[in-house]
């Protein structure tokens, strides 16, 4: 189809100067700086180029147009660049053109907010001569939106080959990756091979700097032409000079009598088997029952000692950090929901809220698209299936089927209603006491559930596991079964272990086959024969906590660092709460096999 340009023009400054007609904003993008080659100045005029376009010849009409589109665009009015590049479109016939317009159109709708339609457009540009900064820098910000972390740096690096400011988007996401994905992108991402090398140092060596310092060292010889070569990160050179937290004088609040007394003694086992595990650096070590501490002795316990490891109780760890000296560091083992503000203080927990976010994380990353969850009714089941919930609705927009349970009998009505197969007996009764004749029937189950999570202990687990796969009609797949650390025990039997056959569940490594502690946990089993799973985790969690004083400092600065410890990766986030991202177990017949994870 031709237009007649001059009249097209005309029309064209009367429509764009009416209301727009573009949706207005859904989503909010990363807001990152774009790189521009020939851009126009936000003060030049669009009408100009307009009345230009009148009376240009047809191969310099469309230059003039776009200019138009450009200025536009630049000056935050999308809707009338969009409208100028939609009338443009049918008269595009140049590669370069078509490419043009593709560009400016999903710039636009990027900055609007409307990504998956951006990424559908982008998607068809093809690089041409002079728009490669721009279309890199486009595909980057896309990739971003879609966590695409490794292939979001690889793209702004492109971009970095014309404008070096692009250097610094490279460094942010790199530091989300973790050492495995680091280590496995230098096998497959010939260009980022400096970076990498760079973000794999500051994870190996973070917390030992003179260690550090000589593999930076190391890097820099090899790299001299780098842009991180004059200027390192800003956060990776502040981990570089800070000293660790070395103690001379640790103190250890715990509730070493009362009810909580035998909490209060497996951390304590586990914080002094660390501590002679690291015979160069012993410093000296008290316990002191907080059960027994008054709160004017606060102000003692602060002036002896460089360091705090507890209390376990909230109530006693907000009124520690409300007396406590702000140089003064604590590693409080529980969190509290007024957390006081204290620049050092860090809280350690095993929290099952951490268990619900890490159950969703890997079902969405194995492509689930639709759980359900069965739980008991006790606190801590109730709260990771809040969590649950609510991170699946965030991440999702589907809020997930749940059912409580009080009773094998609620459990399993709860079950058969979450699957719908009392809906599907119902109508095979039905059909039943209309024939007269015997029907031959099998009931179905729902067909849109592709997971069930349970959160239930060890025993009710064992009697769950069984009744869902006899809930599963023959005529569907079976479908897969996740739970949480609370539905493992160490102490089931081989044919405990059968009834959870196919059951995948996450639990701290100490708890599983064939982790890196075979020795200490045989001294363990030798000392504790009969501690219960409880008070092996918290055995668990007080090794770790003596182990991650001299990482602190560095995890609060290097957010994206990752310590190894009995309770599983331990990682420091914005508040100074640390998380843990345990293991992946699985039941195989009568064993418990480790998942290596992804």
């Amino acid at each position: 189809m031709k237009y007649n340009w001059q009249w097209l023009v005309v029309g064209l400054t009367a429509v764009l100067t009416a209301c727009s007609t573009v949706p207005t904003k859904k989503t909010s993008p990363t807001t990152l700086p774009t790189a521009q080659i020939e851009r126009p100045a936000p003060t030049e005029s669009a009408e100009k180029f307009l009345q230009l376009a009148k009376n240009a010849e047809p191969d310099r009409r469309n230059l003039l147009l776009f200019r138009a589109a450009e200025i536009w665009q630049v000056q935050q009015q999308c809707d009338k660049s969009i409208k100028i590049i939609d009338i443009l479109r049918p008269e595009l016939l140049i590669p370069m053109d078509i490419s043009q317009a593709n560009l400016i159109e999903a710039e636009c709708l990027f900055d609007m907010g409307f990504i998956p339609q951006a990424e559908k457009l982008a998607s068809q540009i093809t690089v041409q001569y002079g728009l490669q900064q721009r279309t890199f820098t486009l595909k980057a910000k896309l990739l971003e939106q879609q966590l695409r972390w490794l292939d979001a740096a690889s793209a702004w690096q492109k971009v970095a080959a014309t404008d070096p400011a692009a250097n610094q988007h490279i460094w942010p996401l790199l530091k989300k990756l973790s050492l495995r994905q680091l280590e496995k992108a230098m096998l497959t991402d010939s260009h980022l091979q400096a970076w990498l090398q760079l973000a794999i140092i500051t994870r190996k060596y973070s917390a030992d700097a003179y260690r550090m310092a000589s593999e930076l060292q190391n890097w820099q010889n090899h790299h001299p032409d780098h842009p991180a070569y004059q200027n390192l990160p800003q956060d990776l050179d502040l981990a570089l000079h800070t000293i660790k937290y070395q103690p001379q004088k640790v103190a250890v609040l715990l509730p070493l009598s009362g009810r909580l007394q035998s909490q209060g003694e497996a951390l304590k086992q586990g914080i002094l088997a660390a501590y002679f595990e690291h015979e160069n650096a012993q410093p000296e070590l008290s316990f002191i029952d907080s059960n027994l501490l008054q709160p004017e002795e606060t102000a003692s316990i602060a002036e002896q000692y460089d360091f705090i490891v507890g209390p376990l109780e909230k109530d006693k760890i907000e009124s520690l950090l409300a007396t406590l000296p702000i140089d003064k560091p604590v590693l409080a083992l529980n969190r509290v929901a007024n957390q006081p503000p204290h620049p050092q203080a860090y809280f350690f927990a095993l929290a099952p809220e951490d268990e619900a976010q890490q159950l969703v994380e890997h079902l969405l990353d194995k492509g689930f698209k639709k759980p359900v969850l069965i739980a008991s009714n006790n606190s801590s089941m109730q709260r990771m299936v809040s969590t649950f919930s609510q991170q699946w609705l965030e991440k999702t927009h589907y809020s997930p089927n749940a059912v409580t349970f009080e009773s094998s009998k609620s459990m399993r009505t709860g079950l058969a209603d979450l699957l719908e197969v009392n809906q599907s007996r119902s109508r095979i009764d039905q059909i039943e006491r209309l024939s007269a004749k015997e029907v031959q029937s099998f009931y179905r189950n729902r067909q849109d559930v592709d997971a069930i999570v349970i959160f239930a202990n060890a025993e009710e687990t064992e009697l769950l596991v069984p009744i869902i796969e006899a809930s599963i009609s023959p005529f569907s797949e079976m479908i897969p079964v996740f739970a949480s650390s609370r539905s493992y025990s160490q102490v089931m039997s081989n044919n405990s272990l059968r009834d959870l056959r196919n059951l995948t569940f996450i639990d701290m490594p100490w708890m599983l086959p064939k982790h890196p502690w075979q020795e200490l946990k045989h001294s363990f089993e030798t000392l504790w024969p009969s501690h219960r799973d409880s008070l092996q985790r918290l055995f668990a969690m007080g090794y770790d906590a003596y182990t991650l004083i001299p990482h602190l400092k560095h995890m609060a600065i290097l957010p994206e660092l990752r310590v190894q410890g009995l309770t599983g990766q331990i990682s420091l986030d914005s508040h100074d709460v640390l998380h843990q991202e345990f293991a992946l177990g699985k039941v195989e017949q009568d064993q418990v096999i480790k998942i290596e994870l992804d």
